[in-house]
């Protein structure tokens, strides 16, 4: 279904807008990005059938919000999905050869926050990450997205016997660029926390390591939030979390490649294994937390 139709020259024409997203002026006007503007471009014919009207002023204002919009649509089309965009519901249906749907995406990216658990950019060169912060962000993201499913559910915007899917992308959230370990995703969604080693006080040598289990985190006002949703039915209406943090230091040709899967081992609507390929994934085993890559 073609929402809307606009020229693939429109994504860099200037418009009335005062203020543009910083990395979105930088792919626009350096001559050293030119590579990933045309990239850009070049997702950008392959995408706009499926952009909603609001998309080609959006993105100049909110960049990366608009572009993981593009950049997981792509991801779909790249392994062989039809699809549907429409202007109320889902961001993204995946659907058969009868227009009916199989699955449904919506994506996210969180930015630093408001109020007293904001993250702040930082003011200086050295600087501490704090991972536990941005983690809340992951959080409070995913779990407003399935309030979002559940008033489309309410309305029969969607099938409940389908999986859902929530993309997040954590690239507007300052410092998310460095990555914690284990992965923030992880932490989040699986209750994994900090690495440990157990040494012979004797001989030193190695007796065991891995990591210890973290189920909950506190925010700055003291309050507590609990981690390993997908170990519980606290998020079961959500298939698997796509997550990516794009674009860094170039636009992917194939953003799969930059994605990491996490699949829910608790979800209503269970995702395979594998499902859109050319992507790590992360899934609990009932006794461990495993990762593969596909290619």
């Amino acid at each position: 279904m073609i929402i809307a139709w606009q020229s693939m020259d429109d994504l860099f024409t200037d418009t009335d807008i005062t203020e543009y997203h910083p990395i979105y002026a930088a792919i626009r006007d350096s001559e050293y990005l030119r590579g990933d503007k045309d990239r850009l471009e070049a997702m950008w014919g392959k995408y706009h059938p499926y952009a909603d009207k609001h998309f080609l002023r959006e993105i100049k204002t909110n960049f990366i919000q608009r572009y993981w919009e593009m950049a997981t649509t792509l991801a779909l089309l790249h392994s062989g999905c039809l699809l549907r965009s429409d202007d109320t519901g889902p961001d993204i249906v995946v659907i058969d050869g009868d227009d009916a749907p199989l699955l449904y995406v919506e994506c996210v990216a969180p930015t630093g926050g408001n109020g007293t658990d904001k993250i702040e950019e930082p003011d200086k060169d050295v600087f501490w990450v704090p991972h536990g912060d941005i983690i809340l962000r992951y959080l409070s993201a995913v779990r407003e997205k399935q309030k979002r499913y559940r008033c489309w559910l309410e309305n029969g915007l969607i099938d409940s016997s389908l999986p859902f899917v929530i993309a997040l992308n954590s690239r507007d959230i300052p410092m998310a660029v460095s990555e914690a370990n284990p992965p923030r995703l992880v932490q989040a969604f699986y209750g994994i926390g900090t690495a440990y080693v157990q040494l012979d006080a004797r001989t030193l040598r190695v007796m065991e390591d891995g990591y210890t289990s973290k189920l909950t985190t506190h925010k700055r006002s003291g309050s507590e939030v609990s981690l390993g949703s997908f170990l519980t039915k606290e998020l079961e209406d959500v298939s698997a979390v796509p997550y990516a943090c794009l674009p860094q230091n170039w636009i992917p040709d194939d953003p799969r490649e930059e994605m990491t899967i996490a699949h829910n081992f608790m979800a209503r609507n269970p995702l395979p294994r594998g499902w859109i390929g050319r992507a790590s994934e992360i899934w609990y085993t009932g006794s461990r937390v495993e990762r593969t890559s596909y290619s």
